[in-house]
């Protein structure tokens, strides 16, 4: 019979090995992060209907049609300021990539419904685009009335 003994030297390296890998992951995830603030623009306070649900895209720079790479859905009360985060985890298929350059862009729908685009939604007039791990927060800011 093999005579297996744990010893504390064992121990403490498998715990650090531990320690180390976590880090390694943590920091990879941290780095496959975007964030930011989405603000409603003081002309519009208070036009968010009380069915609204803002919604804060994702897509692909240069990306036409299709689904969106990640989509965040605030239901009201939001406020007129929302931050938000987008990781790998909020792809919308596993076989989407959340790396490189994407857009960003946000909009209030006032049904409630991601699509169409109805009168009266708000929206960011200017998407702002940005790069995945870059760690500089973004800023949108939703201001037209469709």
């Amino acid at each position: 019979m093999p005579n297996f003994s744990v010893t504390t030297t064992t121990v403490k390296r498998f715990t650090w090995i531990q320690i180390l890998s976590l880090s390694v992951f943590a920091a990879a995830s941290l780095a496959a992060e975007v964030s930011g603030r989405v603000a409603i623009a003081k002309g519009l306070h208070g036009k968010a209907k009380p069915t609204a649900v803002l919604y804060i895209i994702a897509r692909p720079t240069g990306a036409v049609g299709g689904p969106p790479l990640a989509v965040k859905r605030f239901p009201q009360p939001f406020g007129n300021e929302v931050r938000f985060t987008f990781s790998p985890s909020d792809t919308m298929f596993p076989e989407m990539k959340f790396e490189g350059k994407i857009t960003l862009t946000a909009r209030v729908a006032q049904a409630g419904s991601a699509t169409p685009v109805m009168a009266g939604d708000l929206e960011v007039s200017k998407s702002v685009e940005t790069e995945v791990g870059k760690g500089t927060p973004v800023r949108l800011v939703i201001d037209k009335i469709h």
